[in-house]
């Protein structure tokens, strides 16, 4: 078989986006499939066709508890072992995920029939308890707490559509709305001077020149920026030995906005010229490249 995409994670952090995607790279996608048949399902695409893409969707309407979660890692870890398979966990903020579930008045598979507001909050906060197993052994975590559609197709498309995904994913975020949760590590761009107090660079970002300028000039810049390339290149080489192919760096600042923008710019370019492949998003611009 050519490639099998497991995805899974939170109700209401996208899957149904990240399928869709899927279908428009060439899987033939399997929705809430039965945890105890993934292994024959596979086996069956195998012998059907060898060059079949597969992704299979997997979430908690098949995990009905602890136990079958702990089972499905090892089914998952032992499919590993013999097929080209890899693990998406999408994830997304209790607040996030509350918010998706009110507007589209869809029943979270926890909560039951009440449908009260405190339901659906424990049933979110225990389904996050009840997938962090299946979190730890993923392949690719992703928050799409701050995602819109177009944003999380992006990623999808970078992890999955190529031979050789993005080995570093750099994120500029404020601190004022939380920091990523699925970063690696967070680097803080608070240490440098700000340029929301010049009046003429207060309405611009880091990815303007005048912007740009205002921060390297500061001293400590240099210093900073060459540290953190050296944390992120060993890092890198680190998560590789450990079978993780890839290193999530946030960047944040107090707006999100100015320096985290600019470093995460400086930290992509220096990364690329070294030979990586990098994706950055800038969370609070809504934008990626």
């Amino acid at each position: 078989m050519q490639k099998v995409i497991v995805v899974t994670g939170l109700s209401g952090a996208g899957k149904s986006t990240v399928s869709k995607a899927l279908e428009d790279l060439g899987y033939v996608v399997v929705d809430n499939v039965p945890v105890e048949l993934l292994n024959s399902l596979l086996q069956l695409y195998e012998a059907k066709n060898q060059e079949q893409r597969v992704a299979v969707v997997v979430d908690s309407r098949s995990l009905r508890g602890q136990a079958d979660v702990s089972n499905f890692v090892s089914d998952l870890q032992f499919l590993k072992s013999k097929l080209p398979l890899s693990v998406v966990f999408l994830e997304a903020s209790t607040d996030t995920l509350l918010s998706r579930f009110n507007l589209t008045r869809h029943l979270h598979p926890l909560v039951h029939a009440t449908g009260s507001r405190l339901a659906l909050i424990e049933a979110i906060e225990s389904e996050k308890e009840l997938m962090s197993e299946l979190r730890d052994i993923s392949d690719f975590v992703l928050d799409t707490t701050n995602m819109k559609d177009k944003e999380l197709v992006y990623h999808v498309e970078n992890f999955v559509g190529k031979d050789r995904g993005p080995e570093f994913y750099l994120i500029s975020f404020s601190y004022q709305r939380g920091l990523p949760t699925n970063a690696d590590m967070v680097f803080d761009a608070r240490v440098f001077r700000n340029p929301y107090y010049v009046e003429e660079l207060r309405t611009l970002t880091g990815l303007d020149d005048g912007v740009a300028a205002y921060v390297r000039a500061d001293d400590k810049y240099p210093f900073f920026l060459d540290l953190w390339l050296q944390l992120a290149e060993r890092t890198y080489e680190e998560h590789v030995k450990l079978g993780k192919p890839y290193v999530v760096i946030a960047v944040g600042c107090t707006g999100g906005q100015h320096r985290s923008v600019l470093v995460v710019r400086d930290l992509a370019q220096n990364l690329t010229d070294s030979g990586h492949s990098v994706v950055t998003w800038h969370r609070e611009l809504g934008s990626v490249s």
